[in-house]
């Protein structure tokens, strides 16, 4: 939106210019207009205030933006809204920690002392204003998506504030936070507050159970009716697992609401059906009924912009991606892109994206009014949707879409779709499925621009999918690409990246190949990228049979048992062709001896047989039952399979194919 954009410009130029004492009275003139707005009709102010508007994280990174609010709050000690925007700013820190790596004491404990700082800031806030709506309003999520710190419930129980998690905390924990918080340039708090603000009252029973409510009173009492304030309680409202799936209903047909026209209720009760908004498949009819009469009956309801747009754009994916009406489509996507809306800020909005682009790109569908380029230029402008960036520096880079070329521009793009991604902010659509759709549109050229430049930028996942282009995989390659030395360079590069898919399809290159592995150094090297390969979901049951056919060839009778034990985990696998081969190996290993109990042409036969059984007509599986039935000479295979029925000898259930 051109408001959005000429606020966050002005905002950005006073930042630059040191000018803090202008940039606070812009707040305080933005939370004017605010307040004589009707409810949920001024969104800038509450953007604004959430901080991302004062510098561009994508360049400049977290660290920036706490020094920029420190030094805020250095030259305005005494304002409002710089300890607002600071605990917002904190708050949003401790969401990205909790969210950006597996639960560890270091990381809860991380978490715990950002939320202390934002709660001081916010608390310092609501000193300075007399109506510190946007304070409560903060307080609200801290204690909704965490926890209230110990030491504010000591305040309201009229007790010296003393409990901090840190004095719990191991040392090696508290070690380990300190480059947590420097990554974001916070500061464990240095003391804690020992009182509260003048404004801040009783606390009812219920209150002190759940704090939501408590800040949520304040902030009402601030601004009767305020939309924000109810909003940021639906949030956490929504239907999950220990909450009411009417919560929000009840919320908005409620006390609190009652002054809201149906416009403003309905955004509340949108809330979780965007939460829910999937495209099913083509076979599923009746949930792709249920949807269409989900879509049909909210399209007859009064909306805001933001909430149509939405509805517009899922409306429009359902009919181009999943009835095969791109026409529809693509009528329903240019009136989301048409709403007056800030698309940026919608995380829903990334797969009615991904439908425009497949629509323009793999169906062939005429851009005349350049809605790509309105569609990328719109959701660039927030802090989400990395494809957009992506297909951004194509754009630029190519001339392409209405966009003009730009070197720089492509350059700069990239690099912040990159960043995007990393930092898991590509709702719906990420930039390799961009590079993949370029691919698949024919844009080769603009598609291997895009893989190059993620993958110098070590972009997870780029190096692997460059390998898969130069060694033809992406399907309909045209022969200029097709370039092992090309492919085994990238290969080796998402192997040094650490890609465990990468040291599976190396490994497997290996056993393929023409490699010397009776070599004990060369086998342990291939077994050693196998294993390592285990806990890729997509390749891990792979891994499991090459590493049982690698043991079972070259390994040490102890390594031939673990071979016959990778090989049994897998002969009852979803995929046929898994466990048909997983059974063939096992054959081979009953005729050879190798890492069995012994030696068995019966139990030999009847895994082969299994084999077949499950992969007819596989080529490997049938020379390796040829070998087993020596079926290249009719009366030796008739000897054969005789000789095992006679001298079967004994063998226990566990050692045959499942029934």
């Amino acid at each position: 939106m051109q408001t959005l954009t000429r606020t966050r410009q002005v905002i950005r130029d006073l930042v630059q210019a040191n000018a803090f004492v202008e940039l606070n009275r812009f707040f305080d003139t933005l939370e004017g207009q605010w307040r004589q707005a009707p409810p949920g009709e001024f969104p800038l102010y509450l953007a604004a205030v959430e901080g991302h508007l004062l510098t561009d994280l994508d360049c400049q990174g977290d660290r920036a933006l706490s020094q920029v609010l420190k030094a805020w709050i250095d030259a305005c000690p005494k304002a409002y809204h710089p300890q607002v925007v600071m605990g917002f700013h904190c708050f949003q820190r401790a969401c990205q920690v909790q969210e950006s790596g597996r639960h560890n004491a270091a990381r809860a404990l991380a978490v715990e002392q950002i939320c202390e700082t934002a709660t001081a800031h916010l608390l310092r806030a609501m000193g300075r204003s007399t109506q510190p709506v946007a304070a409560a309003i903060g307080m609200l999520h801290v204690c909704a998506r965490f926890r209230e710190p110990g030491w504010l419930a000591e305040l309201f129980q009229g007790q010296p504030a003393r409990y901090r998690p840190s004095a719990h905390a191991d040392v090696e924990v508290q070690e380990a936070v300190a480059p947590i918080l420097v990554r974001h340039g916070l500061q464990p708090l240095a003391e804690l507050p020992q009182a509260l603000p003048a404004c801040l009252g009783w606390r009812a029973e219920r209150e002190s159970q759940d704090p939501r409510y408590y800040w949520l009173r304040h902030a009402l009492a601030a601004r009767p009716g305020c939309f924000e304030a109810v909003q940021a309680l639906a949030i956490y409202l929504q239907p999950r697992p220990g909450t009411s799936p009417d919560a929000i209903e009840l919320l908005a047909n409620g006390p609190l609401c009652e002054a809201w026209d149906e416009t403003m209720r309905n955004a509340l009760r949108w809330m979780p059906v965007e939460e829910r908004l999937t495209l099913p498949h083509a076979d599923q009819l009746q949930v792709i009924a249920e949807w269409q009469q989900l879509f049909e009956a909210w399209s007859q309801r009064p909306l805001r912009p933001r909430e149509r747009a939405v509805l517009l754009g899922w409306r429009g994916a359902l009919y181009s991606r999943v009835l095969q009406d791109p026409s529809g489509g693509m009528r329903d996507i240019a009136a989301s892109l048409a709403c007056q809306a800030d698309l940026a800020a919608i995380p829903a909005m990334g797969a009615p994206f991904r439908c425009l682009v497949e629509l323009i790109l793999l169906n062939g569908m005429t851009d005349e009014k350049q809605l790509l380029r309105s569609a990328i230029e719109q959701l660039c402008e927030g802090r989400s949707h990395a494809a957009a960036c992506a297909l951004r520096a194509a754009g630029h880079r190519f001339g392409l879409w209405g966009l003009p070329r730009s070197d720089e521009q492509a350059k700069a793009w990239v690099q912040i779709a990159v960043k995007r991604q990393r930092a898991g902010r590509a709702p719906g659509f990420g930039v390799l499925d961009a590079a993949r759709l370029l691919w698949a549109g024919n844009r080769h050229e603009v598609a291997c621009y895009l893989y190059e430049r993620f993958a110098e930028l070590s972009l997870p996942g780029a190096a692997l999918a460059l390998y898969g282009l130069y060694h033809g995989e992406l399907g309909d390659t045209p022969e200029q690409y097709l370039d092992d030395e090309a492919a085994r360079h990238w290969l080796q590069r998402a192997v040094e990246a650490g890609s465990r898919h990468a040291k599976y399809e190396l490994a497997r290159l290996r056993m393929e190949g023409d490699e010397d592995l009776n070599d004990r150094d060369a086998m342990l090297a291939v077994r050693h990228l196998l294993v390592d390969a285990l806990g890729n979901a997509q390749t891990n049951a792979q891994a499991r049979l090459h590493l049982g056919i690698l043991l079972r060839q070259f390994g040490e009778p102890q390594e031939r048992a673990e071979a016959v034990a990778y090989l049994l985990s897998l002969v009852e696998h979803p995929d046929p062709w898994i466990a048909g081969r997983a059974s063939a190996e096992l054959g081979l290993a009953w005729m050879q001896g190798r890492g069995t109990r012994k030696q068995s042409r019966f139990a030999a036969i009847e895994w082969v047989n299994r084999a077949a059984t499950l992969q007819p007509g596989d080529s490997a599986i049938g020379e390796i039952q040829a070998e087993i039935l020596n079926s290249r000479n009719r009366v030796k295979t008739l000897f054969t399979q005789c000789g095992a029925a006679l001298f079967r000898g004994t063998l226990h259930a566990s050692e045959l194919p499942p029934v």
